[in-house]
């Protein structure tokens, strides 16, 4: 299923300052103690453009029926609320088509004459101009229309009011007689929406987006909208696991210039999402951190932290890690934030986390540091999580000091950001032709991409190898690198299983055309799974793709799922479901259990490309899942066993047992048949329920089928 992102609105809390910040798809909108309209113009228009409603006063006729109170707005949904006397409120409904202003009378207001509410208002865009019933304020780039005043009676009779320009304010008015003889309440409606002219040609606000799911069932993606050149800020939107906007628009506190937001999620403590993006505002440069709690899930972000900041020079870049272990490792994991400082020349780390509401963060410590004689360090990249063995590892581009060289370059680091080991090369080049690595990983392999360029020839290409631990490097697997099929801006998205590796696709012949390619590669060799997924047009020059990771408490997990988002020419910022297998794997119970020892609870079916896990519940001190090619079984008795082939020993986890493996991303692995089942020894058993084994059962058979 696919989806656009940014069509959506949202209402929260402004980080930034008193009062609420909202907005949807073309205009955002600041709630204090006035109300700042501000329409989404894009990088072309140089500053921010802005329409500022403060109304003054309500009148009948001549006579004032009350002077509108400066008050902040409290929050009802996605309505911000301000009450100026008894029944009297002024509402602005935050939609995704613009912005519903209305007044609310609970008994006619006192006097004769026509009912008016008159605003002051602040404008970048000069004097309005009548445009049949709305007003439009409207420079060269753009800009915002007041709509028609629409008058509604509790039993709803309607009438249409006037929308009027007088003494430099804003006059909303309805006629007199429908005044006097309307059933109250009494509402004044008109509708506030942008204005985003067609005669420039297509131009596009949303840009650089980034995905991750959290354990809870959905994923945040976040991106960067551009205002105007002067003003760049983050968003984001949850997405449910049918693809579906899930809750509004995410406003998260940045200010000034924002870079391409990152995010990752952390498991303990809190369960949160975290994301980081650099700034430029009021001449300081900063790198960000704000966080989102995933569950119980809520809409607004909270603890705003700076990680870094200076007046020398911006940051080019900030990425994110987390840690999916948790408590699991012994110790509480940590967002691991690495960014780029130019004002020192090096590549630094700080770790934070939560800890009874309050951000605790380390110190910030040097990653890679330039030099004149190793080289100089940048754009580094972060594994999306740290999971199983609790390492993440942070790649980077290192460019020659003296010669024309260039190299990828990697520092593995533990849940809480302190190196691991030293740092490992993983490709070099002779020239300068390396750029732009990313990596994703965890337990004991990761895959790293980069981009190769080709400048004699232009044939750019995308190069992935395998990882361990150990810096024990696969053989190299080259993606484009020839006119019909130029690659470059490599992602990753793994998992044991198979790897969704992005990048963006140039073909030159017949005639120049780009897409975004989203490709299956096997995590174990980084060839080709021949499954992938195609944007054609997009705005940018990334798709990236995450994943949901593995819940442990699941008793049969599906294939599992991964959200793919990209900037798209039609819909800003475009979404894509993805899985990593199918569901034509099947599981046949064949019987004859030894001892019986207990239930089976539940088994996957089997496809190529995923995590298989089989379930069973059952007592014992020691079990063993045994896994055999379909061989004639060996007869015992009353029982039947699998013959030992691939056999290892589960641990129990709470109160039962669970198998998991992977299967290869291989084609021919399609309709193979395995057996499996399960091997039980009781040490505290004195015969039953094996004659021969005191102790020794065994359960059903289950005949495994890989499916597509």
């Amino acid at each position: 299923m696919r989806a656009a992102i940014t069509r959506n609105a949202g209402l929260q809390t402004d980080s930034l300052a008193p009062g609420l910040i909202g907005g949807g798809a073309e205009y955002e909108v600041q709630l204090g103690k006035e109300v700042r309209f501000m329409p989404v113009l894009g990088p072309q228009c140089p500053t921010t453009q802005h329409v500022t409603l403060r109304p003054v006063e309500v009148r009948r006729g001549e006579a004032q029926v009350l002077a509108a109170a400066s008050v902040l707005p409290t929050q009802e949904h996605h309505t911000a609320i301000y009450t100026h006397a008894s029944g009297v409120v002024e509402r602005y409904e935050v939609r995704p088509e613009g912005m519903e202003l209305s007044w609310r009378f609970a008994a006619r207001p006192a006097g004769q004459g026509d009912l008016v509410v008159r605003y002051a208002i602040d404008s970048t865009l000069g004097t309005p101009k009548q445009v049949g019933a709305s007003l439009e304020f409207e420079g060269p780039y753009g800009g915002v229309r007041v709509g028609g005043v629409l008058g509604i009676a509790a039993d709803g009779r309607r009438v249409e009011g006037g929308l009027h320009w007088r003494n430099d304010g804003l006059e909303l008015s309805l006629p007199a007689a429908f005044v006097d003889s309307a059933t109250y309440p009494l509402v004044l409606d008109p509708l506030v929406g942008a204005i985003i002219p067609v005669a420039f040609g297509i131009t596009y606000s949303e840009f650089d987006a980034d995905v991750a799911h959290t354990e809870y069932a959905y994923w945040l993606v976040v991106w960067r909208r551009i205002l105007s050149a002067t003003s760049h800020v983050v968003r984001g939107q949850r997405i449910d696991e049918n693809g579906a906007l899930l809750g509004s628009l995410v406003f998260f506190g940045s200010a000034g210039v924002a870079s391409a937001p990152r995010l990752s999620s952390l498991r303990d403590p809190g369960d949160l999402f975290g994301v980081v993006w650099t700034q430029t505002s009021g001449g300081t440069h900063s790198v960000q951190l704000q966080m989102l709690l995933a569950f119980p899930s809520t809409q607004t972000p909270t603890n705003l932290t700076t990680v870094a900041s200076t007046t020398s020079a911006p940051y080019p870049s900030a990425v994110v890690g987390g840690d999916l272990d948790g408590l699991g490792t012994g110790t509480t994991g940590a967002f691991v934030i690495v960014w780029e400082d130019d004002a020192t020349a090096t590549i630094r780390r700080r770790s934070a986390t939560l800890a009874a509401g309050v951000v605790q963060m380390s110190s910030a410590s040097v990653l890679w540091s330039d030099s004149t004689l190793a080289g100089f360090v940048e754009q580094p990249a972060i594994s999306r999580h740290a999971i199983g063995a609790g390492r993440l590892l942070v790649v980077a581009r290192r460019r020659a000091g003296i010669a024309s060289a260039s190299a990828i370059i990697g520092q593995f680091l533990d849940a809480n950001g302190a190196a691991l080991g030293t740092t490992g090369t993983i490709a070099t080049s002779a020239v300068d032709d390396l750029f732009k690595p990313a990596v994703d990983g965890h337990g004991d392999r990761w895959i790293v991409a980069w981009e190769k360029n080709a400048p004699a020839l232009g044939f750019d290409s995308v190069r992935v190898v395998t990882t361990d631990f150990a810096w024990n490097l696969g053989s190299v697997v080259t993606y484009g690198g020839s006119a019909l099929n130029q690659a470059s801006r490599p992602t990753v998205c793994y998992a044991p299983s198979r790897t969704w590796l992005g990048y963006r696709r140039v073909t030159a012949l017949p005639s120049p055309t780009t897409t975004l390619q989203l490709t299956a590669v096997r995590s174990d060799t980084c060839t080709t799974c021949s499954d992938s997924f195609s944007v054609s047009f997009p705005s940018g020059p990334r798709i990236v793709a995450a994943r949901k990771p593995i819940y442990v408490l699941d008793a049969n997990p599906p294939p599992v799922l991964g959200l793919a988002v990209w900037d798209d020419s039609i819909d800003d910022i475009g979404g894509q479901l993805v899985t990593d297998a199918g569901t034509t794997g099947t599981v046949q119970a064949l019987g004859s259990a030894c001892g019986n020892p207990g239930n089976d609870v539940g088994a996957t079916p089997p496809n190529i490309g995923q995590h298989y896990a089989e379930v069973r519940g059952f007592a014992g001190n020691i079990a063993f899942f045994n896994l055999s090619p379909v061989v004639p079984t060996i007869p015992c008795g009353t029982c039947e066993f699998v013959p030992l082939s691939v056999t290892f020993e589960v641990p129990t986890w709470f109160f039962w047992r669970r198998a998991t493996f992977v299967i290869p991303c291989d084609a021919t692995l399609v309709g193979a048949q395995f057996l499996s089942q399960w091997i039980v020894i009781d040490l505290a058993a004195a015969s039953a329920p094996c004659p021969a084994l005191p102790g020794f059962s065994t359960s059903q058979r289950n005949l495994l089928t890989i499916g597509q």
